[in-house]
C-alpha cells in the first residue's frame, strides 16, 4: 500500500514539475526544442540581420506564442502540432545612408512554394514577442541569435519607435506558397522588428529570402531602392506538380494510334 502510494507522490511531483515548464508568460532558453542547425542568423552587409527558428511540434513555447498570435487575413490560429517557423529582422544599417528595412519575404523564388497552414506575426498592438540571445533580447546592436543553446522568446509591451506594426500578405501570387510580412511602421537604423512566421506539416531546408527597403540620403538626395538576400530555413513543398492537360490529352491520343496501330499488325498476320 506505501509502495503504491510512493509511486502515486512521485507520478504528482513530475505531473507539477512538467506543468510549471509549460506556463505561459515564463519563456526560458530551457524550453525550446530547436531543430538542431536551424537555429542562428544571416547578415545583410550595409543592411540587416535576419534572425530564425525553427521549432518541433509541441514545442514548449507553444503557449507563449499562442497567445500573441495574430494570424493574417483568412489564416487559421496557432497549432502547436506543427512546425513553426520564426523570423526576426533587425536593421543594422548606419548613417548615411539610412536604410528603411519595408518587408521581408521568407522564400524568394517563385519556383519553390512554402508548405504553408497559417502565416502570421506576434505582435498586436503594443505587445510583442522577441527572440532571446542567451537571455538578452536580440538587437540591431551586435546581439544576435547564435545558435540552439542561446534561443529564448519573450513577451514585452513596447511603445515609440518600436511599436511596429506588420502587415500580413499571405496571398502572394493567389496562394499561402510564399508569405511576406510589410512593416508598416519605419523599421529604421538600429531598430528590431518583432517576430513574424509561419506554422507547417514540412520540416525545413535552407533556401534564399529577401529583404526589401529603401535608402534615404538626406533631403537634397533623391532615395534609391534597397534590398538583399538572406539564407534562411523554409518549408518548401516536396508535392510533385499536377500533369499539364495537354500533356495528359496528348499522351492519351499518342497510346490510342500505338494500339489502333498494334491491333492493325495483328489482323494483317492472321
Amino acid at each position: 500500500m506505501n509502495r503504491l502510494l510512493g509511486r502515486r507522490f512521485c507520478v504528482a511531483i513530475v505531473g507539477l514539475v512538467m506543468g510549471m515548464l509549460m506556463v505561459p508568460g515564463l519563456p526560458s532558453k530551457l524550453q525550446a526544442v530547436p531543430l538542431p542547425g536551424f537555429t542562428g542568423n544571416f547578415e545583410i552587409a550595409g543592411l540587416g540581420i535576419v534572425n530564425y527558428a525553427v521549432l518541433s511540434p509541441f514545442d514548449s513555447f507553444a503557449g507563449v506564442l499562442a497567445g500573441a498570435y495574430a494570424p493574417g487575413q483568412g489564416n487559421s490560429g496557432f497549432d502547436s502540432s506543427k512546425y513553426t517557423y520564426l523570423y526576426q529582422v533587425a536593421n543594422t544599417s548606419s548613417f548615411p545612408p539610412n536604410r528603411i528595412v519595408t518587408s521581408f519575404q521568407s522564400e524568394f523564388t517563385n519556383s519553390r512554394p512554402v508548405s504553408t497552414t497559417t502565416v502570421g506575426a506576434f505582435a498586436s498592438g503594443n505587445l510583442r514577442l522577441d527572440f532571446l540571445n542567451g537571455g538578452a533580447i536580440v538587437n540591431a546592436m551586435g546581439n544576435s541569435l547564435q545558435g540552439a543553446a542561446t534561443l529564448g522568446i519573450a513577451a514585452r509591451i513596447v511603445s515609440g519607435p518600436e511599436q511596429i506594426g506588420i502587415l500580413t500578405n499571405p496571398t502572394f501570387s493567389g496562394s499561402r506558397t510564399h508569405p511576406y510580412w510589410t512593416f508598416q511602421n519605419i523599421l529604421g537604423s538600429g531598430l528590431t522588428g518583432p517576430l513574424v512566421g509561419y506554422q507547417s506539416n514540412v520540416g525545413p531546408t535552407f533556401t534564399t529570402g529577401f529583404l526589401d527597403g529603401f535608402a534615404s540620403f538626406g533631403s537634397s538626395t533623391p532615395g534609391v531602392l534597397s534590398g538583399g538576400f538572406a539564407t534562411v530555413p523554409n518549408a518548401i513543398s516536396t508535392s510533385a506538380p499536377e500533369p499539364n492537360g495537354a500533356l495528359v490529352i496528348g499522351s492519351g491520343i499518342i497510346g490510342l494510334l500505338a494500339w489502333r496501330r498494334t491491333r492493325w499488325f495483328t489482323k494483317a498476320s492472321v
